[in-house]
This record gives structure tokens, C-alpha cells and sequence, in this order.
């Protein structure tokens, strides 16, 4: 026999075990222009509601039978067959792997038999682009979801410094403890640390400008040096001027004390120099090598012939191995100006000398004059020797290994990837101070990459002494860290 039931679930009976439930449902085509064409799927379940194999299709016209035209992609306006909802999923768990497109394709036509075997077309995917297609909606993240996840951390994590969406997204990341040691080893009247800041691209569709700076109760175990450590970080979008002041803004409303730093080390971008402007007269302290490229730059622009190129680079940084000094060893700001004149009667005759020597007077002889010469060397402990950037591109690198190291446990597909969400960089950034922090404490025990310098020695801790440390008396000895000064 047979019987109606009603059409919403909740208001059905339960059926006997002997009844069967039977479902039709009607449908017509997308399109207007097909109204009148109809199908009609009818499908069974049985008293548990579970399908059974067998169902029915049927199409038919209201009216007289006529040609009708396949369903078009609402994309491309072409005909196309849609892909079975089994296989689709299939797809999307799929790309949460490691594996490619191509060998996802390839293995889910094998596994419903091939274009041989296979019960339907619709079990095939349309092609490889399909795939491709998935995996990326898979890594797809709207921006509001990202601030919003940005927005909680900043709320429970006390690292995560001023964050603004708009006009642009920005934020910095900075520990009390990192910034307090940035003050005793770069604040001081006497203090001879040069901070150094950078940019670094690459990390997905974002900037992030990293700052380092040396510790001098720390030395390198490798390089028997002040250890370099990594400071504050800037996460962001543009490389404005006003990106830069809000750093520097930033990090002085949060210690008041880093407005004193003397020495800032970069690249002499006018923008970057914004992060100087709420500081109280810092020396900018340019990195050689960068000078030198922008001078080679200005080389290949002017087409200045190669001998030329060497006259003048030796006459502006000299030759050590040849023990002979340059411009840029000149004693004094009025030693420098005496030569600089000199030289320029040499290179106004020199073909595109004039050009050359207009760039060098307009672009780099005040920067250079300011925090290039010797006096500003000896200064910082360089003796005579240039300051390069090194430890900005070193930290950089780290970063960026680290970046790759994280994307090739957490990423899906196998290639390459650095495109991170702003959670990730810092979290990234974060981890990799994590561990520079760690290995400041591992110091305490003799173990690690740092150890102390001879004046904070009184810090080391045998290893038998420390295992009879409570945990609140080895937190104590940590915070005496914190606070060691330049003596």
C-alpha cells in the first residue's frame, strides 16, 4: 500500500521496517528560454533513512518537444559537465596534502577506474585547473578575517604594539626586556651600540623591517664579537615615511628612553629615515656597501665608462690593501670639504663627471660627512674600519629560513611558498627571538651559541650549582640579565 507523508522531515512518522519512503522532486532549466522543460528525480530510502540503489530520472516538455542547449559555466558562457559532488569532495580534502595538482588529478581518475572504467564522466574532474582552483579558495583568507585574528592577539599578548588597519594595515612587535637592553647598549650618553634597522621583502604581500643591535655583555662564541640580537620589527604594507615615524613612535611610547639613542645604522632611504625623526638627535651611520651600490647605480645611469668607475670609487673609499685612504677617511667635516674640492677639478673633466660630481654633492657627501668618517668609526668601535649592515642581512636570512621552515611543515602543495598571513610573520619573528632569548639564558650554564663578557662573568653558573637552584631563585638570576649595562 501507499500513503502520503508530510512534506517537512520533522513532521514525518516514523516508518516500519517494511516501508520504504519514495522522493520526487522536480526541476527546470536554468535557463528562461527552456522553462518548459522539466526533470523529475525520484530516489528510496528504507525506515533508517538510508538510500538505497536504485532511483529514477525523468525528463519531459510541458509542451511540444524542442532542441535544448547544454547548461552553460557562468564564468565562460560555455557548455560543461558539472562534477559529482562525491569527487568534488574528494578534491578538497585532497589539496590539504603535500601533493601537486597534476598527481591529485592523476590519482583520482585512477581511482574511479579512468575514462575506461569509470560509471560516470561527472566522477572525472574537468582538468588540472580544477584542482589548482580548490587549493587556492583552500588558502584563501578574507582580510577582515585576518585583522580580526590580529585584532584577538593584540588583545591577549602584550608584544603586540599599536596596531592599525587603517589607512593601512601596520603593527610592531616588541618585548619590554629587548627594549630596556636597546636602552642600556644604545641610550646611553656614552653609549658606542649602533642600532641598525632594514627592510626585507619577499614575506607574502608584506614588508617587515627588523632592527638588531649588539649587546656588549654578550659575545658571539663564533665570531668572538658583540653578539648581534634582534629587536623590534615593524609588519606592513607601505614603505611610506610615515610607516617609519610610526615605528619610532611607537617604540618611544612604549620606553621613553629609546628617543636617546645615538647611532642608527641603514640603508639612507628617505623613508627609512623617518623612524629618526622621533628620536633626539641619533647620527645616522649608512652601510658602506649600500653607499657603494647606490653610487654604481648612479654609475650605469649616467653610462660612465669602467675606468672612470674605478678612479672614482678609489678616490671616494681609498684601496686598505693598498694602505691608501679616501674621501671617506677624511678627519674632520672641513678636511673632507678641502678634499671633496680638490677632487672635484679631477672629475669635472672626466666624461659625465660634471653629472657625477652634482649627484655625489646633492646625495651623498652630507650623509657621509655626518656618519661615515673616522671620528664617527672610532666612535662606535670600528676603529678605521666601514660599518656594514651584516648583522640586518643575517637576521634577515634567519628570518627567512624560518619562514620557509614553517611553510614546509604547515603549507599545502610542494612548492615553494612564503606568502604568510600576518599571524604567521610575527608569530615567525617572534619564535626566532623566542630562541635568541633562550640562548641568552643558556649562557648562564656555559652552553649555547653567546657567553658573557669578562665583566658579567660573575653571572656564569655551574651546572652543579644551577640544579640546586629553586625555579623562583634561577627567574631571579635571569632578571639580573635584563639590566646589564656597558660598563
Amino acid at each position: 500500500y501507499e500513503h502520503v507523508v508530510p512534506r517537512k522531515k520533522d513532521n514525518r512518522p516514523q516508518l516500519n521496517e517494511d516501508e520504504l519512503l519514495m522522493t520526487t522532486v522536480y526541476w527546470r532549466h536554468s535557463n528562461q528560454k527552456y522553462s518548459d522543460f522539466r526533470r523529475a528525480t525520484t530516489t528510496l530510502k528504507n525506515h533508517q533513512g538510508q538510500d538505497i540503489d536504485l532511483g529514477l530520472v525523468e525528463f519531459y516538455f510541458l509542451n511540444e518537444e524542442h532542441p535544448v542547449s547544454p547548461h552553460k559555466h557562468k564564468c565562460t558562457g560555455k557548455p560543461f559537465n558539472p562534477t559529482s559532488t562525491s569527487t568534488k569532495q574528494t578534491i578538497k580534502e585532497a589539496v590539504k596534502g603535500k601533493q601537486g595538482p597534476s598527481t591529485i588529478f592523476s590519482d583520482i581518475v585512477n581511482g574511479v577506474g579512468g575514462s575506461l572504467n569509470c560509471e560516470s564522466v561527472s566522477d572525472i574532474p574537468r582538468n588540472i585547473d580544477q584542482v589548482k582552483q580548490a587549493r587556492a579558495k583552500l588558502n584563501f583568507k578574507p582580510k577582515h578575517a585576518e585583522f580580526v585574528s590580529l585584532l584577538d592577539l593584540a588583545q591577549s599578548s602584550i608584544y603586540i604594539r599599536n596596531l592599525q588597519w587603517t589607512p593601512v594595515p601596520r603593527v610592531v612587535f616588541s618585548y619590554d626586556e629587548v627594549l630596556e637592553e636597546i636602552v642600556n647598549n644604545c641610550c646611553k650618553v656614552n653609549s658606542s651600540c649602533v642600532l641598525s634597522i632594514d627592510t626585507t621583502y619577499g614575506i607574502g604581500n608584506k614588508f617587515v623591517t627588523t632592527t638588531t643591535y649588539p649587546h656588549a655583555m654578550l659575545i658571539d662564541c663564533v665570531t668572538g664579537k658583540h653578539a648581534n640580537l634582534p629587536g623590534p620589527a615593524m609588519f606592513h604594507v607601505s614603505e611610506k615615511k610615515e610607516d617609519f615615524v610610526y615605528f619610532g613612535q611607537t617604540l618611544v611610547q612604549q620606553n621613553e628612553s629609546i628617543e636617546n639613542v645615538r647611532f642608527i645604522g641603514s640603508d639612507r632611504s628617505s623613508a627609512l629615515k623617518g623612524f629618526m625623526q622621533p628620536l633626539k638627535g641619533a647620527v645616522l651611520v649608512p652601510c658602506t656597501k649600500h653607499v657603494k651600490d647606490n653610487i654604481e647605480r648612479q654609475f650605469k645611469t649616467l653610462g660612465v665608462n669602467e675606468k672612470d668607475k674605478k678612479s672614482i670609487l678609489f678616490d671616494i673609499f681609498g684601496n686598505t690593501t693598498l694602505s691608501r685612504k679616501g674621501l671617506i677617511d677624511s678627519e674632520s667635516v672641513d678636511d673632507f670639504d678641502a678634499k671633496l674640492e680638490v677632487l672635484s677639478t679631477k672629475w669635472v673633466r672626466l666624461d659625465k663627471g660634471v653629472d657625477f660630481l652634482n649627484y655625489f654633492q646633492v646625495n651623498i657627501s652630507d650623509d657621509m660627512k655626518v656618519g661615515m668618517l673616522p671620528s664617527v668609526r672610532r666612535e662606535i668601535g670600528l676603529n678605521d674600519n666601514f660599518f656594514y649592515s651584516n648583522a640586518e642581512e643575517c637576521s634577515h636570512f634567519k628570518y627567512k629560513c624560518k619562514i620557509r621552515e614553517h611553510k614546509a611543515l604547515t603549507a599545502t602543495g610542494y612548492g615553494r611558498n612564503v606568502n604568510v598571513s600576518w599571524l604567521e610573520a610575527i608569530n615567525v619573528y617572534k619564535s626566532m627571538v623566542d630562541q635568541v632569548r633562550e640562548n641568552i639564558r643558556l649562557a648562564v650554564l656555559g652552553i649555547g651559541p653567546y657567553s658573557f663578557a669578562p665583566e658579567a662573568q660573575h653571572l656564569v653558573v655551574t651546572q652543579k650549582e644551577w640544579s640546586k637552584l629553586s625555579p623562583e631563585d634561577r627567574r631571579k638570576h635571569y632578571a639580573k640579565i635584563h639590566f646589564l649595562e656597558e660598563m
